[in-house]
C-alpha cells in the first residue's frame, strides 16, 4: 500500500474543504469558515448538507470579542493557558506582522494548525470548554502582544496567561488558591494518577 494515500491534501480546492469540514466540526461559525478557507456561505450550506451536520452543531450568533470575559473564570484561566502552550508548540501563534495583516492570518496553513492546536487541546481536555473562537481569539491576543502573553507562575513555574494591563501578581490558578489547600489537593491527586 502507498503511504501517499495518508498525506494531507496539496490540492488548495482539496485543503479548502478539508478545513472547512474540520472548522465545521470544531463548531466554528460560518463567518470564521469563511476567513479560513475563502468559501461562500452558499458552499458551506451545501457543504454541510453533504456531511450530514446537524443543525444544533452549529453556532450562531457574534463571536467572542473579548477574553477579559473569559479569563474571569479560574477553569477557563487554566484551559486558556494550556491551550496557549499548545498553540505555541505546534507553531499556531503568528508573528505580530501577520496578526495585524488579517489577510495574511486568516489563510489555509493558519487554520490548519489552529485546528491541530484545537484537536490536540480537545485530546489533552476533553471536556475542556474553551471553544475554537475563543482559541482563536486566544491567539491573536498572544500574536498582538499588547495585552496577554504567555509566562510562568512566579510560585510554581506552571504556564500562565499574563495580563499585560494588570497589576495583578503573576500565579496560575492552583498557587491562587493555595490558600484553601486546594494546591495540595490537586498535587496529592496528580501523585495518585501516576
Amino acid at each position: 500500500m502507498d503511504d501517499s494515500q495518508f498525506e494531507p491534501p496539496t490540492d488548495p480546492t482539496l485543503r479548502r474543504y478539508s478545513l472547512a469540514q474540520r472548522l465545521t466540526w470544531h463548531q466554528a461559525r460560518t463567518y470564521t469558515i469563511q476567513r479560513f478557507t475563502a468559501l461562500s456561505r452558499h458552499q458551506l450550506a451545501l457543504l454541510r448538507k453533504r456531511w450530514a451536520v446537524p443543525g444544533d452543531l452549529r453556532r450562531r450568533g457574534p463571536h467572542p470579542k473579548s477574553l477579559y470575559l473569559l479569563l474571569r473564570s479560574p477553569n477557563f484561566r487554566l484551559e486558556a493557558a494550556c491551550a496557549a502552550v499548545v498553540c505555541e508548540m505546534l507553531g499556531a501563534v503568528p508573528g505580530r506582522a501577520a496578526a495585524l495583516d488579517r489577510r495574511k492570518f486568516y489563510s489555509l496553513q493558519v487554520g490548519e494548525r489552529l485546528c491541530a492546536a484545537y484537536e490536540a487541546l480537545r485530546g489533552y481536555i476533553p471536556d475542556a470548554r474553551l471553544e475554537f473562537e475563543h482559541l482563536l481569539l486566544l491567539v491573536l491576543a498572544l500574536a498582538d502582544g499588547r495585552e496577554f502573553a504567555l509566562g510562568a507562575c512566579i510560585e510554581c513555574g506552571a504556564a500562565v496567561l499574563i495580563d499585560l494591563l494588570s497589576v495583578h501578581n503573576q500565579r496560575c490558578t492552583l498557587c491562587s488558591r493555595d490558600k484553601h489547600g486546594v494546591r495540595a489537593a490537586a498535587l496529592s491527586h496528580t501523585a495518585n494518577l501516576s
